[in-house]
């Protein structure tokens, strides 16, 4: 983390998904899934609030619930190819989609891009509240 001082406040510059997972804010998709290329790992990132307030989390366990974090990634990943022409347009920074949660519930996530790493896009989903 890259920090400014300035008048006693201290400024955020830089902030990368990997000190945001080390934070605990994100959970690194691609963790789980190390030899598979799932979702041409577009979306490799979910917040922890995303996660654990629908029922993607498993606190007992304290671990991903995969099959339900897959339905999710597949739910998203669909939306964004109706949006983008199966993904032949370019892509854009950011997504508002409606998914169904494990419970039943229709709820609003966003995907934003978050970090362009070997000349791809890569996008973290979350809830809009943890923008």
């Amino acid at each position: 983390m890259t920090q400014k001082e300035s008048d006693d406040l201290f400024v955020i510059s830089e902030y990368s998904s990997q000190q945001a997972t080390e934070d605990g804010i994100l959970f690194d998709i691609r963790t789980q899934f190390k030899n598979v290329n799932l979702f041409n790992s577009l979306i490799t990132h979910a917040t922890m609030n995303l996660l654990r307030t629908h029922n993607y989390w498993n606190s007992e366990e304290d671990s991903v619930n995969v099959p339900n974090l897959i339905d999710l990634l597949n739910n998203s990943l669909h939306a964004i190819k109706l949006k983008t022409k199966n993904l032949t347009t370019e892509p854009d920074h950011f997504y508002n989609i409606k998914v169904e949660s494990p419970n039943g519930v229709k709820i609003e996530v966003w995907v934003c891009m978050n970090e362009i790493e070997e000349n791809a896009p890569h996008y973290t989903i979350m809830l809009p509240e943890d923008y």
